[in-house]
C-alpha cells in the first residue's frame, strides 16, 4: 500500500510542477520591445505585433502610430493616422511637424482633420531594411476644433522606403 502511495505522490508532484510551468507568463510574445509613448500625459504602448504601413509617393505619405489600449483585461488597438506633405520621402533629421502634418486620431469622422499647433515630430531614423522609421515626437500638438492631442516620445514605426 505505501508503494501506491509514493508511486502517486511522486505522479502527482510531477503534473503540478508542470501545470505550474506553463502557466508563467514568460513564454508569451508581448512584443513590445520597450517602445512607449505618452499620448495626452498618459504613457501607451506601442504595437509592434500590428499596424498600418506608412508611406510616401507623389509628394504626400502617411504614418500611422498603433498603440494598445487595455480595457477590462481585453486589448485593443487605437491608430493615429498622420498624413503629411512633402517633395521627396523622410529621411534623417526631417521635422515632419513642417510639412503639412495632419492627424485622423481613434474616433474620429473621416472629415475631422486634426491640424498642426504646436511642437515637433523629428525622423529620428530610418531603416529600410527592416521597413522602420523611427519619429521623436516633442510636446507635438495637434487640434480640431478645440480637443488637442499631445504627443511625446520616441516610437518605431512600419513604413514603406518603396525599395
Amino acid at each position: 500500500m505505501k508503494k501506491y502511495i509514493y508511486f502517486f505522490s511522486i505522479t502527482l508532484l510531477a503534473t503540478l510542477s508542470f501545470t505550474l510551468m506553463s502557466c508563467g507568463d514568460d513564454d508569451e510574445n508581448n512584443e513590445t520591445n520597450g517602445n512607449t509613448i505618452e499620448i495626452n500625459g498618459v504613457m501607451r504602448t506601442v504595437s509592434t505585433m500590428i499596424g498600418l504601413e506608412g508611406s510616401w509617393s507623389n509628394g504626400s505619405g502617411e504614418f500611422t502610430l498603433t498603440v494598445d489600449n487595455v480595457k477590462n483585461g481585453t486589448n485593443d488597438l487605437e491608430y493615429y493616422m498622420f498624413s503629411f506633405q512633402s517633395a521627396a520621402d523622410l529621411k534623417k533629421g526631417d521635422d515632419v511637424s513642417k510639412m503639412q502634418l495632419t492627424l485622423s486620431p481613434p474616433e474620429a469622422s473621416y472629415w475631422e482633420s486634426y491640424s498642426y499647433q504646436n511642437g515637433k515630430a523629428t525622423v529620428m531614423d530610418t531603416n529600410k531594411e527592416k521597413s522602420e522609421i523611427t519619429i521623436k515626437f516633442e510636446q507635438l500638438e495637434m487640434v480640431y476644433k478645440g480637443d488637442i492631442y499631445k504627443f511625446n516620445g520616441t516610437a518605431t514605426l512600419m513604413y514603406d522606403f518603396g525599395n
